[in-house]
């Protein structure tokens, strides 16, 4: 099913898009200067899952909209609490990001609980410390 699909696509690489279907690509300033600038983002998989936008958006406290993590991340976001869950085929995404543009309340209440759990769990020394820690446990 769906993992033999993705565990396929890693071994064979995503398929390329040509350069009118892929689009102009943003240079680091405007892509974070547009980030600036929205309420949400979206962060969907690749060839593989682990990618610095799905941590930037947060960051950049925005609300963070992104298909669940195939892979394993400790303490990783929850959905409706610091960010917001799609479904893999996207079928309810535009669902999704017009609930979130019209309830601003509820939109900033989990960019505000996602940051904060950025920082709780996933900054460059909490991340240190819990490997540390695990190593720790381990060894």
């Amino acid at each position: 099913g769906r993992t033999m699909a993705r565990l396929m696509t890693k071994i064979t690489g995503d398929s390329y898009l040509s350069e009118s279907e892929r689009g102009e690509r943003l240079s680091p300033g405007t892509y974070y200067t547009l980030l600036a600038r929205s309420k949400m983002a979206l962060s969907v998989r690749g060839g593989g899952f682990d990618t610095p936008r799905y941590w930037e958006i947060v960051a950049s406290r925005r609300l963070l909209v992104s298909e669940q993590p195939d892979i394993y991340i400790p303490f990783n976001f929850e959905h409706g609490k610091h960010a917001v869950f799609c479904r893999s085929d996207l079928s309810d995404l535009e669902l999704l990001v017009r609930h979130y543009l019209r309830e601003e309340e509820e939109r900033e209440a989990i960019v505000k609980e996602g940051y904060a759990h950025l920082l709780k769990y996933h900054t460059c020394e909490r991340r240190a410390e819990y490997f540390l820690e695990v190593c720790r446990r381990l060894l």
